[in-house]
Protein backbone atom coordinates (compact mmCIF):
# COMPACT_ATOMS: atom_id res chain seq x y z
CA UNK A 1 0.00 0.00 0.00
CA UNK A 2 3.02 2.39 0.65
CA UNK A 3 5.80 2.89 -1.79
CA UNK A 4 9.10 1.96 -0.88
CA UNK A 5 10.42 5.30 0.72
CA UNK A 6 13.92 4.67 -1.01
CA UNK A 7 11.57 4.47 -4.49
CA UNK A 8 10.35 7.71 -3.61
CA UNK A 9 13.20 9.27 -2.81
CA UNK A 10 14.91 8.51 -6.12
CA UNK A 11 11.40 9.51 -8.09
CA UNK A 12 11.30 12.82 -6.39
CA UNK A 13 15.17 13.51 -7.74
CA UNK A 14 13.97 12.19 -10.86
CA UNK A 15 11.55 14.65 -11.52
CA UNK A 16 13.05 17.36 -10.16
CA UNK A 17 16.28 16.19 -12.88
CA UNK A 18 13.78 16.21 -15.08
CA UNK A 19 11.81 19.50 -14.56
CA UNK A 20 14.99 21.25 -14.79
CA UNK A 21 16.81 20.03 -17.93
CA UNK A 22 13.10 19.44 -19.68
CA UNK A 23 14.06 22.83 -21.56
CA UNK A 24 17.18 21.76 -23.32
CA UNK A 25 15.75 18.82 -24.59
CA UNK A 26 12.73 20.59 -25.96
CA UNK A 27 15.47 23.18 -27.61
CA UNK A 28 15.48 23.82 -31.46
CA UNK A 29 18.73 24.49 -31.66
CA UNK A 30 20.64 21.83 -33.94
CA UNK A 31 23.41 22.47 -33.15
CA UNK A 32 23.35 23.40 -29.32
CA UNK A 33 27.27 24.76 -27.99
CA UNK A 34 26.45 24.02 -24.81
CA UNK A 35 29.38 23.63 -22.60
CA UNK A 36 32.44 21.44 -21.71
CA UNK A 37 32.20 19.50 -18.43
CA UNK A 38 35.07 18.14 -16.56
CA UNK A 39 35.50 14.52 -15.68
CA UNK A 40 37.62 12.36 -13.31
CA UNK A 41 36.24 9.45 -14.55
CA UNK A 42 37.50 7.18 -16.59
CA UNK A 43 37.10 7.78 -20.81
CA UNK A 44 38.72 7.64 -23.69
CA UNK A 45 40.84 11.13 -24.01
CA UNK A 46 41.72 11.42 -27.46
CA UNK A 47 38.58 10.61 -28.40
CA UNK A 48 36.84 12.82 -26.19
CA UNK A 49 39.31 15.52 -27.67
CA UNK A 50 38.71 14.53 -31.13
CA UNK A 51 34.83 14.71 -30.53
CA UNK A 52 35.11 18.68 -29.11
CA UNK A 53 37.29 19.67 -31.67
CA UNK A 54 34.83 18.22 -34.64
CA UNK A 55 32.14 20.37 -32.15
CA UNK A 56 34.19 23.74 -32.19
CA UNK A 57 35.08 23.43 -35.91
CA UNK A 58 31.40 23.03 -36.87
CA UNK A 59 30.26 25.80 -35.28
CA UNK A 60 33.54 28.21 -36.32
CA UNK A 61 32.39 26.62 -40.06
CA UNK A 62 28.52 27.49 -39.37
CA UNK A 63 29.63 31.06 -38.34
CA UNK A 64 29.31 30.39 -34.88
CA UNK A 65 32.50 32.20 -34.04
CA UNK A 66 31.95 33.56 -30.58
CA UNK A 67 30.11 30.60 -29.50
CA UNK A 68 33.41 28.18 -30.93
CA UNK A 69 35.68 30.80 -29.02
CA UNK A 70 33.92 30.86 -25.88
CA UNK A 71 33.95 26.51 -25.98
CA UNK A 72 37.51 26.24 -27.09
CA UNK A 73 38.74 28.68 -23.63
CA UNK A 74 36.52 26.86 -21.53
CA UNK A 75 39.29 24.03 -21.69
CA UNK A 76 42.75 22.33 -21.16
CA UNK A 77 44.85 20.12 -22.29
CA UNK A 78 46.57 17.84 -19.00
CA UNK A 79 49.79 17.31 -20.42
CA UNK A 80 52.52 14.42 -19.65
CA UNK A 81 56.43 14.87 -19.67
CA UNK A 82 58.01 15.75 -22.03
CA UNK A 83 55.16 18.21 -22.62
CA UNK A 84 54.22 18.27 -26.47
CA UNK A 85 53.40 21.71 -27.78
CA UNK A 86 49.95 23.27 -27.19
CA UNK A 87 47.37 21.68 -29.71
CA UNK A 88 46.00 24.16 -32.18
CA UNK A 89 42.58 23.88 -34.41
CA UNK A 90 43.71 24.10 -37.96
CA UNK A 91 41.97 26.18 -40.44
CA UNK A 92 40.25 28.65 -37.99
CA UNK A 93 41.73 31.90 -35.73
CA UNK A 94 41.89 30.14 -32.50
CA UNK A 95 44.62 30.61 -30.05
CA UNK A 96 46.75 27.02 -29.19
CA UNK A 97 45.14 25.23 -26.53
CA UNK A 98 45.66 26.35 -22.89
CA UNK A 99 47.52 23.03 -21.27
CA UNK A 100 48.18 22.45 -17.30
CA UNK A 101 50.82 19.82 -16.94
CA UNK A 102 49.65 16.16 -15.16
CA UNK A 103 50.60 16.32 -11.88
CA UNK A 104 49.59 12.85 -10.73
CA UNK A 105 52.06 11.26 -8.07
CA UNK A 106 53.77 8.46 -9.30
CA UNK A 107 52.43 8.91 -12.80
CA UNK A 108 54.00 6.11 -15.34
CA UNK A 109 53.88 8.55 -17.94
CA UNK A 110 55.78 11.53 -16.08
CA UNK A 111 58.70 9.12 -14.79
CA UNK A 112 59.36 7.06 -18.11
CA UNK A 113 59.00 10.82 -20.13
CA UNK A 114 56.41 8.69 -22.26
CA UNK A 115 54.56 12.03 -22.92
CA UNK A 116 51.17 12.29 -24.41
CA UNK A 117 48.23 13.72 -23.02
CA UNK A 118 44.80 13.71 -21.56
CA UNK A 119 41.44 15.38 -22.16
CA UNK A 120 39.55 15.05 -19.55
CA UNK A 121 36.36 17.58 -20.59
CA UNK A 122 32.92 15.80 -22.15
CA UNK A 123 29.97 17.23 -23.23
CA UNK A 124 27.04 16.53 -25.06
CA UNK A 125 29.04 16.14 -28.18
CA UNK A 126 30.86 13.56 -27.25
CA UNK A 127 29.87 9.45 -28.94
CA UNK A 128 28.45 7.47 -25.50
CA UNK A 129 31.79 5.21 -26.31
CA UNK A 130 33.82 7.87 -25.06
CA UNK A 131 32.87 6.70 -21.57
CA UNK A 132 35.27 3.33 -20.57
CA UNK A 133 35.02 0.76 -17.82
CA UNK A 134 37.85 0.24 -15.96
CA UNK A 135 40.39 -2.53 -17.42
CA UNK A 136 38.72 -2.79 -20.86
CA UNK A 137 41.70 -2.78 -23.38
CA UNK A 138 42.72 0.29 -25.46
CA UNK A 139 41.65 -1.20 -28.90
CA UNK A 140 38.44 -2.28 -27.68
CA UNK A 141 37.94 0.92 -25.98
CA UNK A 142 38.47 2.63 -29.66
CA UNK A 143 36.04 0.06 -31.36
CA UNK A 144 33.30 0.71 -29.14
CA UNK A 145 33.89 4.31 -29.55
CA UNK A 146 33.93 4.21 -33.43
CA UNK A 147 31.37 2.06 -33.75
CA UNK A 148 28.64 3.92 -30.54
CA UNK A 149 26.11 6.03 -32.42
CA UNK A 150 24.69 8.25 -29.78
CA UNK A 151 25.52 11.00 -28.03
CA UNK A 152 25.70 11.77 -23.64
CA UNK A 153 22.82 13.52 -22.54
CA UNK A 154 22.75 16.18 -19.77
CA UNK A 155 21.86 12.99 -17.11
CA UNK A 156 25.03 11.82 -17.86
CA UNK A 157 27.20 14.93 -18.09
CA UNK A 158 25.57 15.65 -14.40
CA UNK A 159 26.79 11.80 -13.12
CA UNK A 160 30.55 11.96 -14.62
CA UNK A 161 30.86 15.72 -13.91
CA UNK A 162 33.19 16.87 -11.23
CA UNK A 163 32.49 20.17 -10.29
CA UNK A 164 36.10 21.95 -11.09
CA UNK A 165 35.92 24.28 -14.26
CA UNK A 166 39.18 25.60 -16.33
CA UNK A 167 39.47 28.53 -13.55
CA UNK A 168 39.49 26.06 -10.45
CA UNK A 169 42.77 24.50 -13.27
CA UNK A 170 44.92 27.55 -14.11
CA UNK A 171 44.19 31.26 -13.61
CA UNK A 172 43.80 33.29 -16.89
CA UNK A 173 47.00 35.50 -16.17
CA UNK A 174 49.21 32.47 -16.26
CA UNK A 175 48.18 31.38 -19.30
CA UNK A 176 49.14 34.45 -20.71
CA UNK A 177 52.26 34.01 -18.97
CA UNK A 178 52.76 30.23 -20.23
CA UNK A 179 52.15 31.41 -24.08
CA UNK A 180 55.47 33.28 -24.01
CA UNK A 181 57.32 30.35 -23.80
CA UNK A 182 59.66 29.68 -26.53
CA UNK A 183 62.12 27.91 -28.36
CA UNK A 184 64.19 30.89 -29.09
CA UNK A 185 68.10 30.73 -27.27
CA UNK A 186 67.96 32.02 -23.78
CA UNK A 187 64.12 31.32 -23.98
CA UNK A 188 61.92 28.83 -21.19
CA UNK A 189 60.13 26.40 -23.67
CA UNK A 190 57.21 25.21 -22.94
CA UNK A 191 58.04 21.50 -22.05
CA UNK A 192 60.53 23.70 -19.24
CA UNK A 193 57.45 25.70 -17.98
CA UNK A 194 55.25 22.76 -17.51
CA UNK A 195 58.17 20.60 -15.93
CA UNK A 196 58.58 23.62 -13.09
CA UNK A 197 54.73 24.04 -13.21
CA UNK A 198 54.46 19.94 -12.32
CA UNK A 199 57.08 19.88 -9.30
CA UNK A 200 55.62 23.16 -7.59
CA UNK A 201 52.14 21.34 -8.15
CA UNK A 202 52.69 17.86 -7.57
CA UNK A 203 49.58 15.92 -5.89
CA UNK A 204 46.96 18.68 -6.90
CA UNK A 205 45.16 19.12 -9.94
CA UNK A 206 43.71 22.29 -8.66
CA UNK A 207 45.68 25.57 -9.27
CA UNK A 208 48.19 26.56 -6.50
CA UNK A 209 49.64 29.76 -6.35
CA UNK A 210 53.18 30.16 -5.70
CA UNK A 211 52.37 33.27 -3.66
CA UNK A 212 51.12 31.82 -1.33
CA UNK A 213 54.10 31.52 0.82
CA UNK A 214 54.66 34.93 0.73
CA UNK A 215 57.80 34.88 0.41
CA UNK A 216 60.67 34.19 -2.75
CA UNK A 217 62.85 31.19 -1.37
CA UNK A 218 66.46 31.77 -1.06
CA UNK A 219 68.85 29.82 -3.43
CA UNK A 220 70.44 27.75 -0.55
CA UNK A 221 66.12 27.07 -0.29
CA UNK A 222 66.16 25.71 -3.86
CA UNK A 223 69.54 24.06 -4.50
CA UNK A 224 68.04 21.44 -1.59
CA UNK A 225 64.51 21.25 -2.94
CA UNK A 226 63.30 20.91 -6.01
CA UNK A 227 59.75 21.84 -4.77
CA UNK A 228 61.13 25.38 -3.57
CA UNK A 229 63.08 25.41 -6.70
CA UNK A 230 60.31 25.46 -9.04
CA UNK A 231 58.57 27.91 -6.76
CA UNK A 232 61.50 30.10 -7.82
CA UNK A 233 60.69 29.99 -11.39
CA UNK A 234 57.39 30.61 -11.23
CA UNK A 235 57.26 33.38 -9.28
CA UNK A 236 60.44 34.49 -11.40
CA UNK A 237 57.98 34.36 -14.68
CA UNK A 238 55.35 36.08 -13.35
CA UNK A 239 57.41 39.04 -12.50
CA UNK A 240 58.92 38.98 -15.76
CA UNK A 241 58.19 41.45 -18.57
CA UNK A 242 55.21 40.58 -20.34
CA UNK A 243 56.97 42.30 -23.93
CA UNK A 244 59.62 39.64 -24.32
CA UNK A 245 59.41 35.44 -24.43
CA UNK A 246 60.08 34.18 -20.46
CA UNK A 247 63.68 33.63 -20.00
CA UNK A 248 64.55 29.88 -19.33
CA UNK A 249 65.11 28.91 -15.41
CA UNK A 250 68.33 27.98 -13.77
CA UNK A 251 69.02 24.35 -13.52
CA UNK A 252 70.28 24.42 -9.92
CA UNK A 253 68.05 27.26 -8.31
CA UNK A 254 65.32 28.03 -10.66
CA UNK A 255 65.97 31.50 -10.78
CA UNK A 256 65.03 33.11 -13.74
CA UNK A 257 67.79 33.65 -16.60
CA UNK A 258 68.98 34.72 -19.96
CA UNK A 259 72.38 32.66 -18.86
CA UNK A 260 72.67 29.67 -21.29
CA UNK A 261 75.38 26.85 -22.06
CA UNK A 262 77.23 27.16 -25.02
CA UNK A 263 76.77 23.61 -25.73
CA UNK A 264 73.70 21.94 -24.86
CA UNK A 265 71.66 25.85 -23.99
CA UNK A 266 70.52 24.93 -20.72
CA UNK A 267 69.77 27.88 -18.66
CA UNK A 268 72.26 28.42 -15.63
CA UNK A 269 72.06 31.42 -13.60
CA UNK A 270 75.46 33.80 -13.02
CA UNK A 271 75.27 33.04 -9.48
CA UNK A 272 75.80 29.25 -9.96
CA UNK A 273 77.73 29.65 -12.74
CA UNK A 274 80.44 31.53 -10.29
CA UNK A 275 80.18 29.56 -7.31
CA UNK A 276 79.63 25.81 -9.01
CA UNK A 277 82.56 25.91 -12.16
CA UNK A 278 79.76 23.97 -14.09
CA UNK A 279 79.66 20.74 -12.24
CA UNK A 280 77.70 20.87 -9.07
CA UNK A 281 75.33 19.13 -8.20
CA UNK A 282 76.33 17.74 -11.71
CA UNK A 283 77.29 19.80 -15.19
CA UNK A 284 74.92 20.52 -17.91
CA UNK A 285 76.26 18.77 -20.23
CA UNK A 286 79.18 16.42 -21.00
CA UNK A 287 81.25 19.24 -23.65
CA UNK A 288 80.67 21.58 -19.99
CA UNK A 289 81.93 19.47 -17.36
CA UNK A 290 85.28 20.98 -15.85
CA UNK A 291 85.75 23.58 -18.65
CA UNK A 292 86.12 27.15 -17.74
CA UNK A 293 83.96 28.65 -20.72
CA UNK A 294 81.98 30.93 -20.17
CA UNK A 295 77.94 30.89 -20.72
CA UNK A 296 76.72 32.69 -23.32
CA UNK A 297 74.04 35.31 -21.65
CA UNK A 298 71.63 37.10 -23.98
CA UNK A 299 70.53 39.09 -21.38
CA UNK A 300 70.92 42.12 -23.58
CA UNK A 301 68.41 41.36 -26.08
CA UNK A 302 65.72 39.34 -25.11
CA UNK A 303 63.35 38.32 -28.12
CA UNK A 304 59.88 39.02 -28.39
CA UNK A 305 57.19 36.38 -28.71
CA UNK A 306 55.41 37.68 -31.94
CA UNK A 307 59.09 37.64 -33.65
CA UNK A 308 59.29 34.99 -36.59
CA UNK A 309 61.99 32.54 -36.76
CA UNK A 310 63.49 34.85 -39.50
CA UNK A 311 63.54 37.91 -37.19
CA UNK A 312 65.11 36.14 -34.40
CA UNK A 313 67.94 34.35 -36.35
CA UNK A 314 68.19 38.47 -37.78
CA UNK A 315 68.64 39.19 -34.39
CA UNK A 316 71.17 36.85 -33.18
CA UNK A 317 73.27 37.60 -36.51
CA UNK A 318 73.42 41.36 -35.20
CA UNK A 319 74.38 40.49 -31.50
CA UNK A 320 76.98 38.44 -32.71
CA UNK A 321 78.13 41.03 -35.47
Amino acid sequence: MFANKSYIQHWNLFSTLSVALLPAYMSTDPMPSSSAVHTTDCILHPAARIDFEQHVRLLWEAGRKDEAETLWNSVVEVQHQPAPRAPILHGTDLPAMAAVPCTEPGCERCANRRGGFRFPWIGIWCKNGVLVRHGVPPQTAWTHWSQSTGHLDLLQLQMHGSGLSRANLVPEAWIKVVARASLKPGCATHEEVLMRWRDWQLGSETWIDPMAFLRRPSREEALMNVHRKAQRALLDWQASDPAYCLPCSCRSCGQATRNICHYCLVGVCQECDNNTRHNSPYPCCAEMAGSDHVRFSAMEWPFRPNSTELEAFEEVVLRDG
